[in-house]
């Protein structure tokens, strides 16, 4: 696999192990075999936009309607009976006919593993026709010196039907902090519309035994922002701030327009126990590459409505720090000719398992993307701190009862 240039500056952080079957050259084949009954049940549950925001939605962590189901797994040639399998996904990548899927493989037998790991994550991504969004994002993330998943191809059958190509990507569990944080025991939460802001700061969801529940870390720096003097004193003794720089430039110059800086969704935060400190982790990378925000002209290309992000924009010398980050990143990471080799790798792997079709013309979007992002980002304005948008609910303010009559068939496509 190519490898681009390292920036100095993060490097504090481990390189990426060799576990769990992330050879980037090789598609995995996962192979399910389930009950039919239970197949028809896992690929039927399902979460919506009126589901998830409605009521006191924003109270606690988003309910999760999905369920572990017995399967027996082949994953290449090693197999495990009795293992959990169940759906995955908030609202975008929600599919009854390609589900995305969370293999837990000691759900039911403990000690149980494949390829020394016990979770494996197979994204469908429906977000993503051009199937290489996601592994693209992280392994620029990792060329910049920032922990961030593994990640490759994996084709799926379950009871013999042929699912098509799925991303494979490395879970954000203990391995995982182990590798980059030499730690497991600090508290991991999951950004899902999470901010450490009024209100919205209660939908993150603590994600192992070791975290703290009551979210004292996230309530702590949630308080100490909203009265904050010294916002670069504040953010010293909270996150890491230097690796917070490297992360929110990364979502920026990839345009990740649905993770924290711009839509405060999509990420990881650890809380570390040597620390006691933030690191952001990056997650759901299958709206990066984006090249339509680019038809617009003189907007800022930073994103900054995380108040993290957004309270940065606030102090001078942050904000300069922010832009020598972006820069330093601009000249060292993003080396247009690699990247566009490293696409050039991806579509070749993925033509020879399949007939791309379709992916072909979204993978060439990208390839404009990759070429033209540099001009955009020098040619747009400088952010700028602004009011944080509150957090929102749909209240039910009355109802409406209707009836009609149709004829069955009639309307073409």
């Amino acid at each position: 696999m190519l490898t681009f240039i390292v920036l100095i500056g993060c490097n504090r952080f481990k390189e990426q192990p060799d576990i769990g079957n992330f050879d980037p050259d090789h598609i995995v084949t996962v192979d399910i075999t389930i009950s039919e009954d239970n197949w028809d049940a896992l690929r039927n549950e399902t979460r919506s936009f009126f589901t998830e925001f409605t009521g006191d939605c924003m109270s606690e962590p988003f309910y999760s309607p999905y369920s572990y189901y017995s399967a027996d797994v082949t994953i290449d040639d090693e197999t495990h009976s009795n293992v959990g399998l169940r759906k995955k996904g908030f609202i975008g990548s929600q599919s009854t006919v390609k589900p995305s899927l969370k293999i837990n493989v000691d759900e039911y037998v403990e000690g149980q593993d494949l390829y020394g790991v016990d979770n494996i994550t197979l994204n469908n991504s429906v977000q993503d026709p051009s199937l290489i969004r996601q592994c693209l994002g992280y392994q620029l993330f990792t060329d910049a010196g920032y922990p961030s998943p593994q990640c490759n191809f994996a084709r799926v059958y379950v009871n013999g039907e042929d699912l098509g190509i799925y991303v494979h990507v490395e879970p954000i569990k203990r391995t995982f902090l182990r590798t980059h944080f030499d730690e497991d025991d600090g508290d991991l939460y999951e950004g899902t519309v999470s901010d450490f802001g009024p209100i919205i700061y209660q939908t993150f969801e603590p994600k192992n035994d070791d975290t703290n529940t009551t979210l004292d870390p996230i309530v702590s720096l949630k308080d100490a922002l909203e009265n904050a003097t010294d916002v670069e004193g504040v953010l010293n003794q909270h996150i890491d701030v230097d690796a917070f720089l490297t992360f929110w430039a990364m979502e920026s110059i990839l345009n990740h327009w649905d993770g924290y800086a711009a839509n405060r969704n999509n990420y990881y935060v650890y809380h570390s126990r040597s620390t006691d400190k933030f690191t952001f982790i990056p997650w759901g990378l299958d709206d990066v590459f984006d090249p339509g925000s680019m038809d617009e002209t003189n907007e800022p290309f930073v994103f900054s409505s995380g108040v993290v992000a957004n309270a940065m924009l606030s102090d001078d010398g942050l904000s300069e720090r922010f832009n020598n980050r972006v820069q330093t990143l601009l000249e060292t990471v993003w080396n247009e000719d690699g990247i566009q080799a490293e696409i050039d790798r991806m579509e070749a792997l993925l033509e020879s398992e399949i007939d791309i079709g379709d992916a072909a013309t979204y993978i060439d979007y990208i390839r404009y993307f990759v070429d033209e992002r540099r001009a955009y980002i020098s040619n747009a304005p400088d952010a700028e701190h602004d009011e944080i948008t509150p957090p929102y609910c749909i209240q039910e303010v009355g109802s409406i009862e209707a009836t009609f009559e149709t004829t069955w068939g009639t309307l073409e496509d």
